[in-house]
């Protein structure tokens, strides 16, 4: 889904990541584990992938029986590897990555390949579970983070930056990759488009849900007699819409992209048909579809991105899609989500297209003028969701939040103002809490970029991802403890020291925990969680 809504100061676009591998002696649970310092050169690292790639396919090794732990192993493997004992640290390392860097990334992709041919396989013989599904999207995530370490570190190595070139599936080096299934990657209609952008919002929505994802909005791909092409999508502020590809594409900076074509491609054919015609005739008497805020998908009257695909595949008389929805387990006992206003308890989210038995991947490309920084809010937020599950951090209201949206709602509604970017139906608390968390991830952003930029120039390369779940969490202990020491100031101020108040204080003022924090304000300080 791609959400875009601007408010003063505010402008938001709207519309993941790294295999313990059988040499691995550690285990790590949902994200986080114990680093191995012993390194091995990236040439281990390729024979390693390799031997890895050739395991998959024999089924006395992988199986659905077996899925769960050996699926865990290949994404231990991918985040302790590419952790410190992965990093190059020395120069035949750096040789290595110029010479294999592109053909480390295509292994990769054809991994994911392999695995997404493997959860087809158990899937149709009813055999998979939800945890080996779940394995085989921390799997995914963790390879497409490894490729673009990968890849900037390779493009590091140039006297100049990478050209990015913006049109999607544009055949680049390190760029794109095809699937050896397909000719090529021209559009057809039923294509699906699974989209990423670099806003803090994107990875809000990709990594709302129990299993984090790496993309944001999905759309479908109309192509007319005359060979158009058009997209279809849902967005949050004008609801469903028919935009011409080549419009659509000058509108869109996106870091990641997916083409995604059903197996069963007359049917998507039917879909994308009879979609476009329910939409394009919505579209011209103005009575457009309007978005779902709650992403309920029960029913089409308001739809949200990938409840549009789900919708297109329900007209041409097919209601497989989705097959593995996402859930929202981890928030039962806390608000954000009511105050978001979703109100469902699973939903079909975007990143479900990636593990969609009935899909088969096209083509993958990325832009790597942003995945860094797609990656860094990956990251950030993920740890944001967590400290709100796991710790049971709120975001409270502010002033700037609660008048900010009075006003721009009101103005929208009696005025007409930003009728482009906020839709009638916009509900307070959604709008609100975008703030909210706007501010939040811009502060942890400019933390987490500062310490980011600092590494690469001393080490050549980026952070990995449990380096930096770790600085987020260390920098969350350091605020709350400026939090505690500020309100201790303030409280012994008033009770005892009342001709104070004009002496500055002697503590720098906590950067986020005055409104994103635990309910007594006083629980944030915990021991530092090491990931």
């Amino acid at each position: 889904m791609k959400l875009f809504f601007q408010y003063f100061f505010v402008t938001i676009i709207l519309p993941s990541l790294l295999f313990a591998s059988n040499f691995s002696t550690h285990k790590i649970s949902e994200d986080r584990g114990p680093y191995k310092t012993k390194h091995i050169s990236i040439h281990t690292f390729e024979k390693d992938l390799d031997q890895i790639y050739k395991d998959i396919s024999q089924k006395s090794l992988f199986n659905a029986n077996n899925c769960d732990e050996y699926i865990a192993d290949i994404t231990n493997f991918l985040l302790i590897e590419s952790g410190k004992r992965y990093l190059p640290l020395r120069q035949r390392d750096f040789r290595r990555l110029e010479e294999r860097a592109d053909i480390i990334i295509e292994k990769l992709f054809l991994l994911r390949l392999r695995l997404h041919k493997k959860l087809k396989e158990f899937s149709l013989q009813g055999k998979i579970t939800p945890n080996c599904v779940k394995k085989i999207r921390m799997a995914f995530r963790y390879s497409r983070f490894l490729e673009e370490f990968i890849t900037e570190i390779r493009v590091s190595m140039y006297k100049s930056p990478m050209k990015a070139d913006r049109r999607d599936f544009s055949q680049q080096k390190y760029q794109f990759y095809l699937n050896p299934k397909y000719k090529d990657s021209n559009f057809k209609s039923g294509d699906i488009l699974l989209v990423r952008t670099s806003s803090f919002v994107s990875a809000v929505i990709a990594r709302i849900g129990d299993d984090d994802g790496q993309f944001s909005h999905a759309a479908m791909i109309y192509v007319d007699e005359s060979g158009e092409i058009k997209v279809i999508e849902a967005l949050i502020e004008s609801g469903t819409i028919i935009t011409p590809y080549d419009e659509w594409m000058k509108t869109n900076n996106h870091s990641r992209a997916l083409l995604f074509r059903h197996d069963n491609e007359a049917l998507a054919k039917k879909a994308a048909l009879k979609l476009y015609n329910i939409v394009q005739k919505r579209q011209v008497s103005n009575d457009l579809i309007l978005y779902d805020f709650t992403m309920d998908d029960s029913d089409s009257n308001k739809i949200f991105c990938a409840e549009l695909i789900q919708y297109a595949f329900k007209l041409a008389g097919d209601s497989q899609i989705p097959t593995f929805r996402t859930s929202f387990k981890a928030f039962d006992d806390h608000p954000f989500l009511n105050e978001l206003t979703i109100s469902a308890k699973n939903v079909f989210a975007p990143g479900d297209i990636e593990v969609e038995p009935f899909l088969s991947l096209v083509a993958e490309w990325k832009n790597y003028d942003s995945t860094r920084l797609s990656r860094l809010q990956d990251v950030i937020q993920t740890k944001v969701l967590y400290w709100m599950s796991h710790k049971d951090y709120y975001l409270k209201g502010t002033f700037r939040s609660s008048v900010g949206t009075t006003v721009g709602l009101l103005g929208r509604k009696l005025f007409g103002l930003n009728s482009d970017n906020i839709p009638l139906n916009m509900p307070f608390g959604f709008m609100e809490n975008i703030i909210k968390l706007h501010d939040l991830s811009d502060i942890l952003e400019k933390h987490l970029l500062n310490q980011e930029t600092e590494y690469f120039k001393k080490y050549g390369h980026s952070m990995d991802y449990l380096m930096m779940m770790n600085e987020l969490e260390k920098f969350r202990v350091e605020d709350c403890e400026r939090y505690i020491k500020r309100k201790k100031e303030i409280k012994d101020r008033i009770l005892y020291h009342i001709d104070d108040w004009e002496k500055p204080y002697k503590g720098s003022d906590p950067l986020f925990h005055n409104f994103f924090n635990t309910k007594n304000g006083l629980e944030c300080n915990t021991p530092v969680e090491k990931f």
